[in-house]
């Protein structure tokens, strides 16, 4: 199913190809309108394969937002936030019951799930009204009868032989038809009304020119092709702008096919005239028939006819190449570039904030270790490795020899060594049932005194609460049982978000989050901008979902796709002490390993890290579960 990322990158990269169809075909204005025409269908083919390109192409990661950030010059309540860029309205935990602070906040979402069910009825709309005008156009055709005059097969042939048209096309006529139509994909048919009986030979060739000129350009598919590309972007107007500027551009290449097979310009005018007048709206499907004249191309149409010195050649072999390989390269390079979140600048944080109100002080302590794996000071990068038999097994025993990492493809020296380093885990959560939390007791139990957590829980579709800040009292989870359910939709991703920024304050430089979520996700955060976030904070993330449909278990698994994470589902809550168990175990057994990369320029840019093991001979093969990179501080001169 699509997912509100998805839709977002649909809407710009199909404007951005829809754009330089514009561009192109303005520069082209005085070549031929087929040469036009195959921009607009080039764009048109761009948009329809861009899904499967974006779905399953690779990845370009540009940022999308500024690498600016916001500091309160006055100190108040909200300055003990983690610091956000701005141009992005963020929902904010609301804090209460917390020894940490008590403030209050408001989240506005917008809620991207009623977008998507609009984007879904728009799309279903447009097709039924495509697929209802083909069944009426079958119809038409089925309905329609020969005609009866003697001279119309040899006028057939005649038109057919001047386009170079194989087999002869049938003509029928309909008393739904006010003018000549050509309709049909794979079959294809002229249809003529039945006052066509007594039309002069030279009407009746010019007419049969023109349709059959349809067919031999195989506009009738090529419609259908545009009708799709509207029905998957019907709100965005450019769409609809296109789907008209490529309607238009083939009558036009229709014309000139007709007067350049020997047609006189000023006659193919008068019955093109006539023709017009004699058109009734709606006598046949608009988006599955190519009626011959239609008032509102008219006036376009007649003066690119009687227009003197106008290109008219059709396209040739070497335009298909040129587009081809235009519309390859412009697919690849659009259709693989992904929005992510800026780059922040590194910045110091205060050592402790301290607020005086009328009810109490409240106090801010700053992470004895820097909020990511990168010390902007010694520049050690840490990266957490689970190392596992394909059993599942942890590896213990291994030591710093056994180890291997690269960063770029390159070998780096492994300064230090943990194999069991402390741990600061965010929690947070759509539910707090009796079995959820005696699960996250579980998952805690077997932490040392040295390892902190902290509790957030989602309580309805705009808002969040931290319920325990930093502490290493499983107990004290007790006391926030609840019956009350989670909302059914929910702003998972921005309160995951938060939550990782919150881990930015944390004791330790090893650093977990994981989800327990049982709605769907409504959220402006997108799935990328947590995932770089993660990355950047390297903060570990582990998802367990319940109950969750295809979409949100999807979006889930992408969540923690590049972060080397874990996501599990369950359909109930019978499922969970399973998955508690091996959550537990996976946080449990980490080791962590230090080195200074070799590449010491600090450009912001993604570091491709990769971890191996060399296992002893007694231990089968063994799978290491590690991030996969990170990125590199950045320094503005």
């Amino acid at each position: 199913m699509i997912s509100p990322d998805l839709l977002l990158e649909l809407t710009v990269k199909s404007t951005a190809i829809w754009s330089a169809a514009w561009i192109v075909a303005r520069l082209l204005r005085r070549s031929s309108a087929a040469v036009r025409h195959l921009i607009w269908v080039s764009a048109t083919i761009g948009v329809l394969v861009l899904p499967c390109i974006v779905l399953f192409g690779p990845d370009w990661n540009i940022a999308r937002v500024p690498a600016q950030w916001v500091r309160s010059e006055i100190p108040r309540p909200d300055a003990l936030l983690p610091e956000v860029p701005a141009s992005i309205p963020i929902p904010q935990i609301e804090f209460v019951e917390s020894p940490f602070r008590n403030i209050s906040s408001s989240l506005t979402l917008i809620d991207t799930s009623l977008l998507i069910e609009l984007w879904a009825i728009g799309v279903v709309l447009f097709m039924l009204r495509l697929v209802i005008g083909h069944i009426r156009a079958a119809r038409i055709t089925q309905q329609a009868t020969a005609l009866s005059r003697s001279d119309w097969p040899a006028i057939v042939a005649d038109a057919s032989c001047t386009l170079q048209l194989k087999p002869v096309v049938p003509v029928l006529k309909s008393h739904r038809a006010s003018v000549a139509a050509a309709c049909g994909i794979l079959r294809p048919r002229v249809l003529v009304p039945t006052e066509a009986e007594g039309w002069t030979v030279q009407r009746v060739r010019v007419v049969l020119l023109h349709e059959l000129a349809h067919i031999k350009r195989r506009d009738c598919l090529l419609q259908t092709l545009n009708r799709l590309a509207v029905a998957l972007c019907w709100f965005n107007p450019l769409a609809h702008i296109a789907a008209s500027r490529m309607s238009s551009e083939q009558e036009h290449a229709s014309d000139d096919l007709v007067i350049s097979s020997g047609t006189s310009a000023a006659h193919y005018a008068r019955e093109l005239l006539e023709m017009a007048r004699q058109f009734r709206p709606g006598a046949l499907p608009e988006g599955a028939t190519l009626a011959m004249a239609r008032p509102s191309q008219f006036g376009e149409r007649l003066g690119s006819i009687l227009k003197e010195g106008q290109k008219r050649h059709s396209v040739r072999h070497a335009h298909y190449v040129v587009a081809t390989m235009v519309l390859g390269v412009c697919l690849s390079a659009i259709g693989s570039i992904r929005l992510v979140a800026g780059s922040p600048e590194p910045e110091v944080l205060p050592t402790e904030v301290q607020l005086t109100s009328s009810e109490q002080t409240i106090q801010a302590r700053a992470p004895s270790t820097p909020s990511s794996s990168i010390q902007t000071e010694t520049n050690l990068v840490l990266v957490n490795a689970t190392p596992t038999e394909q059993s599942g097994r942890f590896v213990s025993g291994l030591s710093k020899e056994d180890f291997q990492v690269w960063e770029d493809k390159e070998g780096q020296n492994i300064e230090s060594f943990s194999g069991a380093a402390p741990l600061s885990l965010g929690l947070v959560t759509s539910t707090l049932s009796d079995e959820v939390v005696n699960e996250l007791a579980i998952i805690l139990r077997g932490r040392t005194p040295e390892d902190e957590y902290f509790l957030a829980q989602i309580t309805t579709p705009f808002s969040a609460q931290l319920l325990e800040n930093f502490n290493s009292d499983p107990s004290r989870l007790q006391k926030h049982i609840t019956k009350t359910p989670g909302p059914p939709r929910a702003p998972v991703l921005d309160t995951v978000y938060l939550g990782i920024e919150h881990l930015g304050r944390a004791a330790h430089s090893r650093k977990a989050l994981l989800l327990i979520t049982d709605g769907e996700n409504n959220s402006r955060y997108l799935t990328n901008d947590v995932r770089t976030l993660a990355g950047r904070r390297d903060v570990q993330l582990y998802v367990i979902g319940i109950g969750l449909s295809a979409a949100a278990r999807k979006t889930m698994e992408d969540l923690v796709a590049d972060n080397r994470g874990t996501a599990f589902f369950t359909d109930s809550l019978s499922g969970l002490p399973d998955i508690s168990q091996k959550i537990a175990g996976l946080l449990e057994a980490q080791y962590v390993l230090g080195y200074r990369p070799t590449n010491q320029t600090k450009d912001g840019r993604w570091r491709k890290v990769a971890v191996k093991v060399n296992p002893p001979s007694t231990t089968g093969p063994v799978i290491v579960r590690a991030k996969t990179g990170y990125f590199a501080p950045l320094y503005k001169k």
